[in-house]
């Protein structure tokens, strides 16, 4: 897992999207920083960041949410995504529970 996560920042990862993914459905606490800092990189693609927030809220649900609250002018990919992280509840249950695009 550190190794992981010690890949995370850089942009050229292979496969990051599943890395991302990867960690959140495994709900590993320790992957938090480095997901939040790609959630709030403005010059992140917007896919990643929706993402990263996506898997944060799979491990911490009102981090999640507090971040979220703060992207709320969001477009593209993580616009749809900071609305239903914002929902909580069976939206966002069923958003994870479909992400398969990891």
């Amino acid at each position: 897992m550190p190794l992981v996560i010690a890949e995370l920042p850089k942009r050229s990862m292979p496969r990051r999207r599943y890395a991302i993914g990867f960690l959140g459905d495994g709900g590993y606490r320790e992957a938090l920083p480095a997901l939040e800092v790609i959630a709030k990189d403005r010059t992140e693609l917007d896919y990643f960041r929706g993402d990263a927030l996506l898997a944060i809220s799979q491990i911490d649900l009102h981090l999640a949410q507090r971040l979220a609250g703060e992207f709320a002018d969001a477009t593209g990919h993580l616009g749809p995504v900071v609305q239903v992280v914002l929902q909580g509840g069976s939206a966002l249950k069923a958003r994870n529970d479909h992400s398969c695009k990891w």
